[in-house]
């Protein structure tokens, strides 16, 4: 049954819809949340452009998810930090099951909440007579994990979120413009003062990365804004090597405090 269920989903990626419907007759797809089972009908669960949450969340968990304004929640020397959705419920989950789970195609969905946020700063923007983004002025970068983690999952999860990102603008992304230089403690597990020591100097640019991207807008990507030690090193790293065209956004951002 197996090989069989692989066989017609190899074929329904050829020849499409059909054989997805054929697929689904035999093999019903549960949601990653909450284990019910999929309604294949419906592909985009009310969000713009995001097909690619079928066969991942159920409409009802899709609902759930909580995003915030298209405004910069904070700014750190003067560059803006926003933030798509608050760290709770079910983008929590997905966090969780593509950070701890080794559920890769968690990226998906998370990718398509993060597009729908970016929706909502384009129109923002069209209205403001601000520039948009494109694959001519922008490049996508996610902040970088360490070496242990990634071969502990396999994966940078939030690099997998950017690329899945990056298909639905047609932004191109850039692995390694940001590295990381030292293996850091999880930063959950410390408070405000250790989190800022734990992350101090371990991040650089790679200059080769710079110079193919040089003269357009930086976009830095990461999952969860805490208490922002991360993105204010980042942005100090940023400005010290002379990047000033850039802004991050976070794909959640936690209701805890610290």
């Amino acid at each position: 049954m197996k090989k069989l269920i692989i066989f017609f989903k190899g074929l329904s990626a050829i020849f499409g819809r059909p054989l997805n419907f054929l697929t689904s007759l035999i093999y019903k797809e549960k949601c990653v949340i909450c284990n019910k089972v999929l309604d294949s009908s419906i592909s985009s669960y009310g969000l713009s452009g995001c097909s690619k949450t079928q066969n991942i969340l159920c409409k009802t968990c899709a609902k759930d998810v909580e995003f915030l304004s298209c405004f910069p929640h904070t700014h750190f020397q003067d560059i803006k930090i926003y933030s798509a959705c608050l760290y709770k419920g079910v983008v929590r989950q997905l966090i969780h099951k593509l950070k701890f789970n080794h559920k890769k195609d968690v990226a998906k969905v998370l990718a398509c909440f993060l597009y729908e946020f970016y929706r909502k700063i384009e129109e923002f923007n069209k209205a403001e007579n601000i520039s948009c983004l494109s694959a001519e002025n922008a490049v996508l970068v996610a902040v970088p994990t360490n070496k242990n983690n990634i071969k502990q999952r396999g994966y940078n999860n939030v690099f997998e979120i950017v690329k899945e990102f990056s298909n639905l603008t047609n932004i191109p992304y850039s692995k390694n413009f940001l590295l990381k230089t030292k293996n850091t403690k999880p930063q959950y597990k410390l408070t405000l003062n250790k989190r800022k020591l734990n992350v101090s100097g371990c991040f650089n640019i790679n200059i080769e990365e710079y110079q193919k991207f040089k003269g357009k807008t930086v976009v830095i990507i990461d999952d969860i804004y805490t208490t922002g030690a991360t993105v204010r090193e980042i942005i100090k790293t940023l400005k010290l090597n002379n990047i000033n065209n850039f802004f991050l956004i976070t794909l959640s951002k936690s209701v805890q405090k610290i």
